[in-house]
């Protein structure tokens, strides 16, 4: 009996033992399973997912690839052939406005070439004009004062010395306008043109016309921008207000063109002569002594009037008297020796309208020796 009930255990035992193993080669062939459904989900995802897997363009179809290729290679070919037109578009335009600018200064050149033309004949005349006048001048300066003594005719002296004598009009900042003379004294370091007159027209003036003419008879044709300068070093200025002189410096010319408008010519000097008209020096001016006096007064208008008269005396350093008739015009104007051909004075000091029995000239030989000669040297 008892035998019988080990037996039974023992094969209780056994079949306990093959159910328990059953259960575990089922539950590893369950685990297996939910492995190959997680590798495949996995695969999926992977394939699904990822667009660049080795496998998922292996997938893509052929004829797609190409149409897509083909595609982009004829945008490329559009894109490539619309830039080059617009660069061909471009360059037309380029050429088109190049051409244009071409003939714009075919014109310029062809309207240069007529005023140049135009203008020949002028520059001519002023050419002979010029060599004319540095013969008067080398005439002039040829003869020596020292020398000289004898009287020479009034046509004479005025051929020779009208070349230095300027008509001066200075405006304000008001516009108003004090008009005179000057005497055309030479050049200055910078090759510009020194213009000797008085004071007293220049001392409000923001700026001067210089008018000028070769020619009396024709009235004045040359027309300069000038302005004051001072030399503080050699000159105060409280001496030249009290003498009654000062300098104009011409720094352009402005004429009239054929529309009537101004133009302005830029550093372009009275440079029609090379030498100062010769001061006279004080051993020379001898009282009784014949003078002409040159200047632009009212009465005379635009042209150079001339007065003939003599030395009357002295009036201090500064000053001579004459007996030559002077208009306010004539201030700054200039008056010869008809012995000597040389500056005796500066006439100053007169009132528009009224002849005076004695005029006034400031003495130029004390104004060369003691200013002039250490200025212009």
């Amino acid at each position: 009996m008892q035998r019988e009930d080990e037996i039974n255990n023992k094969n209780l035992y056994n079949e306990n033992q093959d159910l328990n193993f059953k259960e575990f080669l089922a539950y590893l062939i369950d685990c297996l399973i939910l492995a190959i459904i997680f590798l495949f989900v996995l695969f999926e995802f992977i394939y699904t997912v990822i667009p660049d897997h080795p496998q998922r363009i292996s997938k893509i179809d052929l004829k797609e690839i190409y149409r897509e290729q083909q595609e982009q290679l004829d945008r490329q070919i559009f894109f490539s052939n619309t830039q080059e037109y617009e660069y061909d578009k471009q360059s037309n335009q380029d050429l088109v406005q190049l051409k244009q600018e071409l003939e714009k200064i075919k014109k310029t050149l062809i309207e240069t070439k007529k005023i140049v033309e135009k203008d020949k004949e002028k520059r001519i005349e002023i050419e002979l004009q010029k060599n004319y006048l540095l013969s008067i001048s080398k005439d002039i300066n040829q003869k020596p004062v020292d020398e000289t003594n004898q009287d020479y005719t009034t046509e004479y002296l005025i051929e020779k010395a009208k070349i230095f004598i300027v008509k001066v009009d200075c405006f304000d900042k008001h516009g108003n306008i004090v008009e005179g003379s000057g005497i055309l004294y030479g050049l200055n370091s910078n090759n510009q043109s020194i213009v000797l007159t008085n004071n007293h027209i220049t001392r409000d003036a923001d700026f001067c016309i210089i008018s000028y003419s070769t020619d009396p008879t024709r009235g004045l044709i040359d027309f300069y921008i000038a302005y004051s300068v001072y030399y503080p070093s050699v000159i105060p200025l409280n001496i030249m207000e009290l003498i009654d002189f000062d300098f104009l410096r011409i720094e352009a010319k402005f004429r009239f063109n054929d529309e009537g408008k101004i133009e302005i010519i830029p550093d372009a000097s009275l440079k029609i002569i090379n030498h100062s008209p010769t001061v006279c020096r004080s051993d020379q001016i001898k009282l009784g002594d014949g003078i002409i006096v040159f200047g632009y007064p009212g009465a005379g208008g635009t042209y150079l009037t001339v007065t003939e008269g003599i030395i009357s005396g002295y009036d201090g350093d500064f000053y001579l008297v004459t007996s030559a008739k002077i208009d306010k015009g004539n201030s700054g104007g200039g008056a010869f020796s008809k012995t000597r051909l040389c500056l005796v004075g500066m006439p100053t000091f007169a009132i528009r309208g009224r002849m005076e029995s004695f005029g006034r000239l400031i003495n130029m030989a004390y104004i060369e020796q003691n200013f002039l000669s250490k200025i212009f040297q």
